[in-house]
């Protein structure tokens, strides 16, 4: 994991010197830890995926970015998010805390640092749609949301949360959906691998499937969407999605899921790039006509040293020596997220780079 200190080690600042980018990246899937959320964690036993939660400060954040060649990052906490204090009271609690504690910091370094604010668990549609109201309508702070991929059992696209929706279409946000934990057994490949490693591009497929073939994304016009790490499996399997839809279109809340509805909505998502840097990853997506949507991120802190060592390094190459790399490049993945932000009225450029 990342170091606690306030340098990166040497290793990692040795070899990003090398592959720091000449136009700054905009970092759209980085993570913040703060106190309540961790103490939260460690009340309820750790992360149910069994996996460590880093260490995080402000001067680490930046000297980090400072390395990597940010001149933004749009912090996020992750999963489990507040719902690891249930879907009440408590779990109001930690989201409003969390909101109040990242935008506190994020004012503080304005020049360098947004934030997707966090909600309660879906499952409390109501402590969820007055903290959307908190949000966007009150504290003003944040660039959009981030949600988990699945709440209780529920992927996002169940008709349960559709109040949830229609309220993120009227303020016309910019959400992005980061993996979480599921029920799945054995938990741990080859008793080791920890979830996020293996199963979490899955749980973004899974609930990108979800509200494109519920219909819910088609239901928000005005909501973008970002899916973390490339989408998940999603450019390897949308042909298998929506081939039955040919044959078969179906009813979902009363209405029926087509084929035409399913490719527009398809073509609407957003990816990153964080730990999805290898050469068959970046070819897929731009075969998959991704590229004026994909965004740049690192996963920081909870990706480990090595891994962000790995991608950085991994990216680096195919834009040098890949004709197609100036589909990925950094003025290209830069101008796709200022591009996003632009429409709806957010200005993330940091106009001192």
């Amino acid at each position: 994991m990342h170091t606690s200190s306030l340098l990166l080690p040497f290793t990692l600042l040795f070899i990003l010197c090398f592959v720091k980018p000449s136009i700054a990246w905009i970092d759209t899937h980085i993570h913040v830890v703060t106190k309540s959320y961790s103490d939260a964690i460690d009340a309820a036993g750790g992360d149910p995926s069994g996996y460590a939660v880093p260490s995080w400060s402000v001067d680490s954040c930046l000297e980090f970015m400072n390395v990597i060649g940010d001149q933004r990052a749009v912090l996020s906490v992750t999963a489990p998010g507040p719902s690891i204090s249930g879907n009440g009271t408590e779990g109001r609690k930690l989201a409003r805390t969390v909101n109040d504690e990242v935008g506190d910091i994020v004012t503080e370094n304005s020049d360098s640092l947004s934030f997707f604010a966090s909600t309660p668990d879906w499952t409390d549609v109501q402590g969820t749609l007055d903290e959307l109201d908190y949000i966007f309508a009150t504290q003003k702070k944040a660039v959009g949301v981030v949600v988990m991929s699945v709440y209780s059992g529920h992927l996002l696209g169940d008709s349960m949360f559709k109040p949830i929706w229609e309220k993120l279409n009227d303020y016309k946000a910019i959400v992005f959906i980061h993996p979480t934990w599921y029920e799945i057994s054995p938990m741990n490949v080859a008793g080791h691998l920890s979830q996020p490693i293996i199963d979490y591009p899955y749980g973004t497929t899974r609930t990108a499937a979800d509200l494109l073939l519920t219909g819910r994304f088609n239901d928000c016009p005005d909501v973008d969407i970002i899916l973390s790490h490339a989408g998940g499996v999603l450019p390897y399997l949308a042909t298998r999605l929506a081939g039955p839809l040919l044959a078969n279109p179906f009813e979902y809340d009363g209405r029926n899921t087509t084929f035409a509805n399913f490719e527009l909505n398809l073509n609407r998502f957003y990816m990153d790039v964080a730990l999805s840097t290898s050469s068959p990853q970046l070819e897929a997506l731009i075969a998959f006509g991704a590229t004026d949507r994909l965004l740049f991120g690192t996963d920081f802190p909870y990706a480990s040293d090595q891994s962000i060592q790995l991608s950085s390094k991994l990216l680096k190459t195919f834009i040098r020596t890949n004709p197609k790399g100036k589909l990925v490049n950094e003025a290209k993945l830069t101008k796709n997220a200022v591009g996003l932000f632009k429409k709806h009225g957010i200005n993330i450029h940091n106009p001192k780079v």
